[in-house]
């Protein structure tokens, strides 16, 4: 994967399933090594891999000199790729350069903490899998959620998975939403749209919407919009 190196005008990079590790070898050795770092050319990184440990992700991170746009679906379960704050701290050498950030399904070491999203100076869009967020008895957190707002981050998106059949906002995903746009207006952030994302049939909806505008009418007047989007297979599959 090295010769990547050597393509200057390669500006995206995406994988999907790729296994960095040498198959052929006891320990399971990478190929993406500390030689590797701030070298790509590649400005945009997208890993969809179930089969990342966290060393891999790490090193992919690493690899590009410069990085402005990353998503990230995968881990395995026996195996968390990372905490939130572990993954905003191997990010934070692109934290001048980052615009978005879209995280989905993730195998996490533990829950209920956040990114630290403060110092990403040229953040604009974050985006997060409900599930990556919630504490152990699924409620939200509270107490950090400032960490979340950016200088110039204006879009904070709840992404629900592509496999998730059952819709579910209910109080306690009001509620927090409802929290962070106050939070947000109280701090005067750059926050300007809060996204709630799924990829079910339209039909499944049902009076999810209703709520969502009702929650918009209350937020809007602080500056803070409220929305729904939905999304088929092809634009989770093929968007940053």
């Amino acid at each position: 994967m090295s010769e990547l190196d050597g393509m200057p005008f390669l500006r995206v990079l995406s994988l999907w399933e790729v296994n960095p590790r040498y198959q052929d070898t006891d320990d399971g050795g990478s190929i993406l090594t500390t030689v590797m770092h701030r070298t790509a050319p590649f400005t945009s990184l997208k890993l969809m891999c179930d089969n990342l440990r966290a060393g891999d992700l790490e090193q992919f991170i690493k690899w590009p000199k410069t990085l402005t746009r990353f998503r990230f679906v995968g881990g395995i379960d026996n195996e968390p790729v990372a905490d939130l704050p572990t993954l905003g701290h191997w990010l934070s050498i692109h934290k001048t350069t980052l615009r978005s950030i879209r995280i989905g399904t993730v195998a996490l070491s533990t829950r209920g903490r956040l990114l630290d999203l403060t110092a990403f100076t040229s953040l604009e869009t974050f985006s997060i899998h409900p599930q990556a967020i919630f504490l152990p008895g699924g409620e939200f957190p509270y107490e950090d959620v400032h960490l979340l707002l950016g200088p110039k981050l204006h879009t904070f998106t709840l992404e629900h998975p592509l496999s998730s059949f059952h819709f579910d906002f209910g109080d306690v995903e009001e509620q927090w939403i409802r929290h962070l746009s106050k939070t947000a207006t109280r701090l005067k952030s750059a926050l300007r749209w809060i996204k709630i994302i799924w990829h079910v049939d339209e039909d499944n909806v049902g009076p999810l919407q209703d709520r969502i505008d009702r929650l918009n009418q209350q937020t809007q007047s602080s500056g803070v919009q409220v929305g729904m989007e939905h999304l088929g297979v092809e634009e989770y599959t093929g968007g940053d």
